[in-house]
């Protein structure tokens, strides 16, 4: 699920920017990967698409026509609803199950509370240089018997691993980023929405699923954002500059 959201940021962006008379081929895979988000049953895959298209609107929508985001919306819909009613492989999987979380008396973070409350507590026993790289599944492993090769938040990974001086660099280089990407409005529309989005869903997704652990996420986000620092920022014409004159 959230391999398919960070891609359907493609489709997503060409339905709204591309210039072509038909376009109704982008808003079918966009349903499509949005299908299959919601039926896997990722509740951080499709909470991370659903902010990072927010957030792209909200930054662009200048450039954005109500009835492009309205096609988009309906195209999201459309495929959360077509989910529902697949052949799941079992109970973990659906948009059921992200339903079924929501329920009184059920823990709806399946489990990540208890992990990041044990994560916590391990780093205030080292809180300054943490306990190393890699050491994380093996000693969650020893101490509380956990299954898990990171505590599905990448700051508490950060501060877990590198204490609290490496998780506060590594933290300012990822803020650093993050406004950097959110500097390029004035540039071409599509390449600038399409990196928006594409850091949202990576700290979005990242805060739930530790998506800043895995290398391939981050390299499709960072394919996603690389454009945007290429492409020229938008100069006013000749004409523009001299009525303001």
């Amino acid at each position: 699920g959230n391999y398919v959201v960070i891609l359907a940021i493609a489709p997503a962006a060409l339905l709204l920017f591309a210039n072509k008379p038909r376009k109704w081929h982008y808003a079918i895979a966009f349903a499509a990967m949005t299908m299959f988000a919601a039926w896997t049953g990722s509740r951080a895959a499709v909470l991370g698409l659903v902010l990072s298209l927010i957030s792209g609107w909200f930054f662009m929508r200048r450039d954005i026509s109500r009835r492009k985001i309205t096609a988009l919306g309906c195209a999201f819909f459309v495929g959360v609803i077509a989910s529902i009613p697949l052949p799941i492989p079992n109970p973990v999987y659906g948009l059921l199950r992200m339903i079924d979380s929501l329920q009184p008396g059920v823990e709806i973070s399946s489990g990540r509370i208890e992990v990041w409350l044990h994560t916590i507590h391990e780093i205030a026993k080292q809180p300054f240089l943490g306990h190393g790289t890699g050491r994380f599944a093996n000693n969650m492993s020893d101490l509380y018997g956990l299954d898990l090769d990171n505590p599905h938040n990448f700051i508490l990974q950060y501060f877990y691993d590198w204490g609290v001086i490496g998780g506060a660099a590594g933290l300012a280089l990822l803020f650093m980023l993050g406004r950097a990407v959110f500097q390029q409005r004035g540039k071409e529309p599509m390449v600038v929405f399409a990196a928006i989005t594409g850091i949202t869903i990576l700290f979005t997704i990242g805060l739930l699923e530790g998506m800043l652990y895995h290398p391939m996420k981050m390299f499709l986000v960072m394919a996603m954002i690389a454009p945007a620092f290429a492409a020229k920022r938008e100069t006013p014409n000749a004409s523009t500059v001299a009525s303001g004159i």
